[in-house]
């Protein structure tokens, strides 16, 4: 009778577990990504996927930043971010679109979740101090829509057109400068007359005459010195003649 019990709650598993995979949409992981074995960073790692897997997304949380996934043999919970998924003839991350991508919204029960994935996995046992301190955590922030950015065309030009500078003729034109008559004309120096003339200088006749300087003594060239005796050159006496 136990046998027929257990036999028949394998297959109810089984059943369901085809019928959860069987509404998963598929997404694909935009880099290297842990699958945690709840909604949350600190929960153990069960596995790490590539970039671009394709993943089974199951459900995801009320927030929106975590998605409980199927990849290969493995279950468990991958953020958002990492996760793109096709709308409106593009790609999104689940993160970004949230409620838009229709996917459903799913809740997490750590001793349910755990007792159906993670039997004989090395923290399984830790079970209560994970299910406390996912009880103590703070409640998730609501979801909010990324900011919209206008499209390209809506951007003001990074510099104004070429009609916004002023045009060429806003210079002041050349005829605003000062004319060259503006500038005093030459005849405005002193004329040359009005030098003292050549002649106003003392004519050379006016210079004292030599008259006026004091006679050198002897008439001669040798200044103030006395004159020597004649005949005697050396100043010196003369030698008297032989007898």
């Amino acid at each position: 009778m136990r046998l027929r019990q257990c036999l028949w709650m394998s297959m109810g598993v089984v059943a369901l577990s085809w019928a959860t995979v069987a509404g998963a949409q598929t997404a694909i992981t935009t880099a290297a990504v842990n699958v945690r074995a709840g909604p949350d960073r600190h929960f153990p790692a069960v596995t790490w996927l590539l970039g671009g897997t394709a993943v089974n997304v199951v459900g995801c949380t009320s927030d929106w930043r975590w998605c409980d996934v199927i990849a290969g043999r493995d279950r468990g919970w991958v953020y958002t971010r990492y996760l793109s998924f096709p709308w409106n003839n593009n790609t999104v991350t689940i993160l970004n679109g949230g409620p838009n991508l229709g996917l459903p919204v799913v809740t997490f029960n750590l001793n349910t979740y755990w007792g159906t994935h993670y039997r004989g996995r090395p923290w399984f046992g830790n079970q209560p101090y994970w299910d406390n301190r996912w009880n103590r955590r703070p409640p998730p922030p609501a979801w909010r829509p990324p900011p919209s950015r206008p499209p390209p065309n809506s951007r003001p030009p990074s510099r104004p057109p070429q009609s916004g500078r002023p045009p060429n003729n806003s210079r002041p034109p050349n005829n605003s400068r000062p004319p060259n008559n503006s500038r005093p004309p030459n005849n405005s120096r002193p004329p040359n007359d009005s030098r003292p003339p050549n002649n106003s200088r003392p004519p050379s006749g006016s210079r004292p005459p030599d008259s006026g300087r004091p006679d050198r003594p002897g008439g001669g060239g040798g200044g103030d010195r006395p004159q020597r005796p004649p005949g005697s050159d050396s100043g010196r006496p003369s030698r008297p003649s032989p007898q």
